[in-house]
């Protein structure tokens, strides 16, 4: 099962455009759930950080139970504000008991942004007050991407959210996949081995 969260002012269709997962998770024998933030309607339809989480993750609970999902196959995926939201739907998830997301991937989705940290057009519509900063306290597997030149989310805050990862997950040393002047993919492993790109 893969849950693949649009970001503010997106679709689900707009991200599958954007990321073609519906068709490869079924290449693959994946069901893709594509949530669509349902509030409002373009360009205003933004998550609530203090509801959503929660919504998000009894969604998730509730496809497991449907589908009869192995739960060493869940993976949770977002872009953006819909990245942000992976890391409170792992935690709230790991707090209630229910440690079942065996992979994440917060694309352009840092989890130490605040209200100064966004696009000013964005700071009407989005709340970050109901936003906590934190981590799952349990590292998972996770796949942390963002671009240097984003226009949303100040570029700035990546670096601060990578080294508090890495100081509370305890990851080691980085190590270089591949660099190049465009683009830089480093792998980070805590002491138990967990991996984190």
């Amino acid at each position: 099962l893969i849950m693949d969260i649009c970001g503010a002012t997106m679709t689900s269709h707009v991200q599958n455009n954007n990321t073609n997962m519906q068709q490869l998770g079924r290449d693959d024998g994946y069901v893709v759930l594509s949530p669509s933030i349902g509030h409002q309607r373009p360009p205003t339809n933004v998550w609530d950080f203090k509801k959503d989480p929660q919504r998000l993750a009894e969604l998730l609970l509730q496809a497991m139970d449907v589908l009869q999902i192995d739960e060493s196959k869940v993976h949770v995926m977002g872009f953006s504000q819909g990245g942000m939201l992976v890391w409170t739907i792992v935690r709230y998830l790991q707090n209630i008991g229910k440690d079942v997301v065996a992979s994440a991937a917060p694309m352009s989705g840092p989890n130490n942004v605040s209200q100064y940290d966004i696009l000013d057009v964005l700071k009407p519509i989005i709340n970050m007050s109901n936003f906590v900063q934190d981590l799952p306290s349990k590292p998972i597997p996770l796949l942390f991407t963002w671009g240097t030149k984003d226009k949303m989310v100040n570029p700035k805050c990546y670096p601060d959210s990578l080294a508090h990862i890495a100081s509370t997950w305890h990851l080691g040393a980085p190590t270089a996949l591949i660099t190049d002047p465009h683009f830089n993919h480093t792998r980070q492993i805590t002491r138990a081995g967990t991996v984190f790109e």
